[in-house]
């Protein structure tokens, strides 16, 4: 049996009306590194729907006239929230079965979810993620008090 002492390596998630906790462990960082990989192609998918969709059936000049940073803010608020807010889970947490929680262990608000996903946006956050010490958080959990935690 696992000791389940160390808060920084485990959490219990309550699901519903549930009596006792069903204990996960934190992420590991390569499994984060994954979420991170696939989420980045799931992304460039999603650009590339709208940019074919929007050159065969809508007129392809906003495209040309939107600034690249404003596309890639709506693409990363787009592809994040929704998933994030609805399932708590990426493509890239449903392939790496982890899902995100807050740290004091419920279903993240709307508004976490948003400012997880804006803090994203700052560059090279994923750096933050990388030479942190415990290597299981980057700026976007620590601000938005989240973690990602691993399925059973």
């Amino acid at each position: 049996m696992k000791d389940l002492s160390t808060p920084d390596e485990t959490i219990a998630v309550l699901y519903g009306d549930a009596d006792v906790p069903t204990v996960y462990e934190v992420a590991s960082k390569n499994k984060r590194i994954v979420n991170t990989i696939i989420d980045g192609l799931g992304i460039f998918a999603l650009a590339f729907g709208i940019g074919f969709v929007s050159v065969f059936f809508v007129a392809p000049i906003w495209l040309d006239n939107t600034p690249q940073l404003v596309l890639s803010i709506g693409l990363t608020m787009l592809y994040f929230v929704p998933q994030e807010a609805i399932f708590g889970r990426t493509l890239g947490k449903l392939v790496t079965g982890t899902k995100v929680v807050t740290v004091d262990d419920q279903k993240p608000t709307l508004p976490k979810i948003l400012l997880r996903t804006a803090i994203r946006l700052i560059p090279f956050e994923w750096v933050t993620f990388v030479i942190d010490k415990t290597g299981k958080d980057g700026w976007h959990d620590k601000w938005a008090d989240t973690k990602v935690v691993q399925l059973k």
